[in-house]
């Protein structure tokens, strides 16, 4: 991405990560943010605090995910990237019964039910107002049908779904070999697994104590204890009893939704008049969210987080 202004060589990203540490610090503490709670309640209440940031900030569509846009200019229609993704293995494998982790307000289960009425399509998720917009949002389609749960203990038979998957909220587990066997079980045999999420791609530590504390800052103000390792996280699959069909690296598609989230946190740290009023107004989870905005094109750049569609396939 040569034509991106944002970039920077490695030494310039090192002096903006150091600006930008100082930016978090001076805002929300980099050692109380360090050790914030990441449990199920506190994920909840994160997205609790942070719907209508989304809803106003991000998609007013309901799409709670980033943008997919491969071309390295931001269009809102990237939010269907990730959709779409789910919809061609669907079609490959003629699934029927499809599940979403984590649903949010539903916006990807709602276009993929609209766009397959022969089809039946189901999505859980922790927050109790996300699953009320859900199905508010989702009252004219009969084949999708929304509900609070835990995707650690998922309230359906062995072998119920042809397809499952997840965006960008696997990272919340607390417990991934669980997660996934949950995921297993509801599968029937030769059903997929879609999980699309952030990643850590190794020791963060090897790129220096400052991008370590990235690393984690980026984590902790989304209410992710930390990142799966990618490889670790493959590991744990095929020990459940997934084969990995497909493995893509989308970084590059998502920076231009961080570009746009870098511009504004740095409009809420460098203007104290905005900085005043937000942290007088607004919550504390909402106003974190500036962290990753600010942090996250950073790692990316630097190859420590990743983004990556990984489809699995009961074995």
């Amino acid at each position: 991405m040569a034509s991106d202004t944002h970039a920077a060589s490695a030494p310039n990203r090192t002096a903006k990560l150091r600006r930008y540490l100082r930016f978090v610090d001076d805002n929300f503490g980099i050692d109380e943010l360090a050790h914030v709670s990441t449990d199920a309640d506190d994920t909840a209440g994160y997205y609790e605090d942070s719907y209508w940031a989304y809803h106003f900030v991000h998609s007013k569509e309901g799409a709670i995910h980033m943008a997919l846009n491969p071309s390295g200019t931001f269009d809102r229609a990237g939010y269907y990237g990730q959709p779409c993704i789910v919809e061609r293995v669907m079609r490959d494998t003629h699934a029927h019964d499809v599940l979403e982790l984590a649903m949010g307000r539903g916006f990807s289960s709602r276009y993929l039910a609209a766009q397959h009425p022969g089809r039946a399509f189901t999505g859980i998720d922790l927050t109790a107002k996300h699953v009320r917009a859900a199905r508010r949002e989702a009252q004219p389609q009969p084949n999708v049908s929304f509900l609070q749960a835990n995707f650690h203990d998922l309230p359906f038979a062995d072998e119920s779904f042809d397809l499952l998957f997840v965006i960008e909220s696997l990272c919340h587990s607390n417990d991934l070999a669980q997660a996934l066997h949950e995921a297993h079980r509801v599968l029937r045999p030769g059903g997929r697994f879609i999980v699309i999420d952030g990643f850590r791609t190794g020791d963060a530590e090897t790129h220096g104590e400052a991008w370590a504390t990235a690393a984690t800052l980026v984590e902790r103000s989304m209410s992710v204890d930390r990142f799966f390792d990618r490889n670790a996280f493959l590991a744990s699959a095929d020990q459940t009893g997934f084969a990995c069909e497909t493995h893509n690296n989308l970084s590059q598609a998502i920076l231009p939704t961080l570009r746009r989230y870098e511009d504004r946190a740095l409009q809420y740290y460098e203007s104290r008049l905005m900085n005043t009023l937000f942290r007088w107004f607004l919550p504390r989870n909402m106003l974190q969210n500036s962290v990753a905005g600010a942090l996250m094109p950073l790692t990316i750049e630097e190859g420590i987080h990743s983004y990556d569609q990984i489809t699995l396939r009961k074995c």
